[in-house]
């Protein structure tokens, strides 16, 4: 009431579609994907505040982790959402990272054994990502010594074993501990996550002239690296596939045994299964999604084939829960979000007829086309029941797949690659992107002759499906890619 009484209805509506016309768009004219974007872009919006304080799970958790945190953050700045998405990340590295390089996760701080080391490394990806598109190196100088201490956490002596130079603990990626049978062993999320944050906080680090960081965290990405794929005894991948978890002995974690059945919610699956499986896991598509597997290998076929198993696995509707359900703490059920992660790993190996499987299972449950999708869509047992909870998280892995896999829009420090794919049935992808100051306008075509670029009108020639501009960029910018 007090802000009409200041302006009309008709003044509103004009600042808010000067607004949203300025944020960035995607439009394919498919319905369906250009409204699961635009859902997801708005979702943001309404549920960030301008402080960037964002519960995860909206009017269920309550609670804050850093890593969801940061993911948004990134979707901020595919959506154009810049100045809020520095509000964000600020936020985080000054609240959310403990004096020890700790990260906060549920809003609290845990012990060793129990933290989520996946954190630390995200973080160091997600600054990463923050300079890429935004330059602002001044942002990231002013927090160093905290985002140095999180990078480093990892790399204690009571986590980084020195025989396999892998990272151990008693807690996996979906927070399953020893309680549920998890055994102190290393955990495929934890491996990537640290090894991928770790390698873009070298390059941050090398940046910003801090020789020791670069070198210490390259060493130690590279060293994880080695053993996660090629050592003989530990290696996290079985019969041509990645796997979740190994023990500290070297064995291949299989199943996870609850020490005591009735600790856990009863009528569960592992509470009462005689051999809850943790195998297959959704994780096991992470490294495909961001290339440290190259999509098209034998690697990353082998192991989609592998969490293929998962689709429908003890229902009819459709959707990929987060990993084998018999080892489930509630009733069998699909989840969008590892639905969208599976979805993100299709569209980097090329498989258009899953990447469409996802999306039209994800707009067409409850909540679908609001983008109103609650995290899981069974029955639980532990409270809320039904789940309440609408989860960001989809919207910042929906935002990933249309602007990182199908735009191809992928700022890095030094330059901008655009490596635009089109989904079977999308013939032309329009975009308009705000990137470092610089507003650029894409536009994908599919063509039946040549393939080839046009930037600002001047003709390049593509390599492996790309263009690539170093920074500094013109302020306004056009890209037309042909892509035969």
């Amino acid at each position: 009431e007090t802000i009409l009484k200041k302006k009309n209805l008709e003044t509103l509506w004009k600042e808010t579609a000067t607004y949203w016309n300025a944020r960035s768009t995607f439009e394919t004219g498919n319905s369906l994907l250009d409204s699961l974007f635009n859902v997801s872009r708005t979702g943001l919006k309404s549920a960030i505040a301008r402080s960037g304080r964002n519960d995860a799970g909206i009017w269920q958790y309550n609670m804050e982790w850093l890593s969801e945190q940061v993911f948004a953050m990134e979707a901020l700045l595919r959506s154009g959402m810049v100045n809020q998405a520095k509000v964000m990340l600020e936020k985080n590295l000054k609240h959310n990272i403990g004096f020890d390089g700790r990260t906060i996760e549920s809003s609290r701080w845990f012990g060793f054994e129990y933290t989520e080391l996946v954190q630390n490394g995200i973080l160091l990806y997600e600054v990463w990502a923050y300079l890429s598109w935004t330059g602002d190196y001044d942002l990231i100088k002013k927090y160093w010594n905290k985002i140095r201490l999180c990078g480093d956490f990892p790399l204690m002596e009571i986590f980084l074993d020195p025989r396999t130079k892998m990272v151990k603990n008693k807690r996996e990626f979906w927070e399953r501990s020893d309680t549920y049978g998890v055994e102190n062993g290393y955990e495929l999320a934890y491996q990537f996550w640290v090894a991928f944050g770790l390698e873009k906080g070298a390059v941050v680090a090398a940046k910003l002239g801090d020789k020791a960081t670069a070198q210490r965290w390259s060493k130690a990405a590279a060293e994880l690296k080695q053993t996660m794929f090629n050592d003989p005894a530990y290696k996290l991948v079985e019969d041509g596939h990645l796997i979740k978890r190994r023990t500290v002995d070297g064995r291949w974690q299989k199943n996870f045994f609850p020490p005591d059945r009735n600790r856990l919610p009863p009528g569960s699956p592992i509470a009462v299964e005689e051999n809850p499986s943790c195998e297959p896991d959704t994780v096991e598509v992470f490294p495909i999604i961001f290339e440290m597997v190259d999509p098209r290998s034998e690697l990353a076929v082998k192991t989609l084939e592998w969490v293929e198993q998962l689709w429908n696995q003890r229902w009819e509707s459709g959707g990929y829960p987060r990993y084998n359900v018999t080892s489930e703490d509630n009733p069998p059920a699909p989840w969008p979000i590892p639905s969208v992660l599976v979805a993100r790993a299709y569209a980097a190996t090329g498989n258009d007829e899953k990447v469409w499987r996802v999306l039209e299972w994800l707009y067409n449950i409850a909540g679908g086309k609001s983008g109103s999708m609650f995290e899981r869509l069974g029955q639980s047992i532990t409270p809320p029941m039904p789940p309440v909870g609408v989860n960001g998280w989809i919207w910042y892995e929906l935002i990933a797949l249309c602007i990182h896999h199908l735009l191809g829009f992928r700022p890095e420090l030094d330059h901008l690659l655009v490596r635009p794919y089109l989904l079977k049935g999308i013939d032309e992808l329009k975009s308009h992107q705000t990137l470092r100051g610089s507003v650029i306008d894409l536009k994908i075509r599919r063509s039946t002759g040549e393939s080839f670029a046009l930037v600002n009108g001047k003709k390049m020639e593509l390599s492996q499906g790309a263009v690539t501009l170093p920074f500094p960029l013109q302020r306004t910018l056009s890209i037309e890619m042909n892509l035969a």
